[in-house]
């Protein structure tokens, strides 16, 4: 029978390499994984008030598509953004604190990424 303090070392272990494929720190991991299933949930709604498609962004450049996900998941203006989009994000500043801001502006100007018809 496995003891959770095995249990733990295992899941230490793992979140360990896992940590070391992605280049950050187990604090960081920890910190990702301590914001749950829905942390880029943000991201989808900031991409929707831009008129950004998702799965496009994902088939087109499935880096970009990515970085933006973690970007957004170890964002430090998670309320502060939640605020802006629950109000008309237009008009706040919420360019000046998400990470993810200039690659989603300039998403948002190709029209190959965008919810629009004809692409």
């Amino acid at each position: 029978m496995i003891h959770a303090a095995e249990l733990k070392r295992h899941a230490d272990r793992d979140l360990e390499r896992i940590a070391c494929q992605l280049g950050i720190s187990m604090h960081e991991i920890r910190r990702l994984v301590g914001h749950g299933p829905d942390a880029a949930k943000l991201l989808s709604w900031r991409m929707a008030a831009l008129d950004v498609d998702p799965a496009k962004v994902a088939r087109i450049e499935p880096q970009v598509s990515e970085d933006l996900r973690e970007n957004c998941a170890r964002c430090h203006s998670r309320r502060r953004c939640l605020a802006d989009l629950a109000r008309d994000c237009s008009d706040f500043d919420w360019d000046q604190y998400c990470p993810d801001a200039a690659t989603m502006l300039a998403l948002s100007a190709l029209p190959w990424m965008t919810r629009r018809t004809g692409w």
